[in-house]
């Protein structure tokens, strides 16, 4: 396993029990990996020449082996000041933030879906996501349940009703 020591990064055999984090998330790095390279696909499918990556696993750690040290997203040991002049380049800052909350609007009318998603076309099965819609059951007086188009299946808008024991 790769460890900081000093000023440098060393190879250093550690037992599988404490490198245990390190081997799970080297099997979440894949999965991200192969998830990276189906969206690369689907860039070059349309002619654009940007690339995703995945930054290095040493890039802004707030745990384990690199929590406390600086590295670049191609992980290599950066400074302090280096770090804090190039920072805003890799992540997000609050103006990113600020626009990403600006686009996450709840939408909760019956039938609307929200506006940072494409609305499916008529000629194709239903989207995966969840179009809500109002339906009256039960008795009067009780609220409306709300229904999946997708599903069919209702989410009741009050408490779920206590479990039935089997009696047979």
């Amino acid at each position: 396993m790769t460890l900081v020591e000093g000023d440098t990064l060393v190879e250093e055999v550690v037992p599988l029990r404490n490198a245990m984090n390190e081997v799970l998330r080297d099997d979440y790095v894949e999965d991200c990996q192969r998830g990276v390279d189906r969206w690369n696909k689907t860039l070059e499918k349309y002619g654009l020449s940007e690339r995703l990556r995945l930054p290095s696993r040493r890039f802004h750690r707030h745990i384990g082996a690199y929590a406390g040290h600086r590295f670049d997203p191609d992980g290599t040991r950066i400074t302090q000041e280096e770090w804090d002049r190039r920072h805003g380049a890799w992540l997000p800052g609050a103006e990113d933030r600020a626009y990403v909350k600006s686009l996450m609007k709840p939408v909760t009318q019956p039938g609307r879906i929200a506006q940072w998603i494409a609305p499916r076309p008529r000629d194709q099965r239903p989207a995966l996501h969840v179009r809500v819609r109002a339906a009256r059951v039960g008795t009067a007086g009780r609220p409306p349940s709300y229904v999946s188009s997708f599903t069919g299946r209702g989410v009741p808008h009050t408490r779920p009703p206590a479990r039935r024991r089997w009696l047979g």
